[in-house]
């Protein structure tokens, strides 16, 4: 497979392929210094907790982990993000890390403020800031559903609303632009659309994936043949 690393007067170059991308040569060269990296819940959460595994400890110690975006359930639920990256293996004891939920009974607000006051202090403290994407079949990204009163948001890097499924606390298109690096990684047939069209030119409202476009360079995977 060959790669691409966007530029704005570049097309989207979607890199397809029948395996699990190989994404260590993407993210090695980043952990030899302080690098903030945000994780995904779904299909890329495998995909990136294997990823880190293959990292030597110096490489995991260089990392602080987080998340692009959260469902605001109880700590530990099995519906949150940030337990399934725990349940597949992440490596705790090593890596860094910055969950958005709190282990105490708190409201949505409070969450949400404590979860920016660590990314605050973790993109101050980084040298990069890298972020694995999955993308849903109606093309929404991290916590951005189509038309969500959040991706017209212009100054605060995280919020939260009611989606038609849960409450969702997310990155805003505001961090997207921090971003030094960022992957999005999809599979199975009912993604394959809203991966193809990331090559056209639409609007954020009703594509949010369009976002990735803002970050300084990014690349997109399509595992064909994919479950999810």
């Amino acid at each position: 497979m060959g790669k691409h690393e966007n530029t704005a007067n570049n097309p989207v170059e979607i890199i397809q392929s029948t395996t699990d991308p190989d994404l260590l040569s993407w993210l090695q060269p980043y952990t030899q210094d302080k690098t903030l990296l945000l994780l995904s819940g779904g299909s890329s959460a495998g995909l990136a907790v294997k990823l880190i595994q293959q990292l030597t400890e110096g490489q995991q110690q260089n990392l602080t982990i987080s998340l692009t975006d959260e469902r605001f359930v109880p700590f530990g639920d099995a519906n949150s993000n940030w337990q399934l990256l725990i349940d597949l293996g992440l490596p705790l004891t090593t890596v860094k890390t910055l969950p958005v939920l709190l282990d105490r009974g708190t409201d949505i607000k409070v969450t949400e403020d404590t979860w920016t006051q660590g990314l605050q202090t973790a993109l101050r403290q980084n040298i990069h800031v890298l972020a694995i994407f999955g993308i849903g079949a109606d093309s929404h990204i991290a916590g951005l559903k189509p038309h969500s009163p959040l991706l017209h948001e212009t100054h605060k890097i995280i919020g939260s609303y009611r989606a038609d499924d849960w409450q969702r606390i997310t990155i805003t298109p505001v961090l997207f632009e921090q971003i030094t690096s960022a992957v999005i990684y999809a599979s199975g047939e009912q993604k394959k659309q809203a991966i193809d069209i990331l090559s056209e030119d639409l609007n954020v409202d009703g594509y949010p994936d369009q976002l990735i476009k803002q970050t300084q360079a990014f690349k997109v995977y399509y595992q064909i043949g994919g479950n999810t």
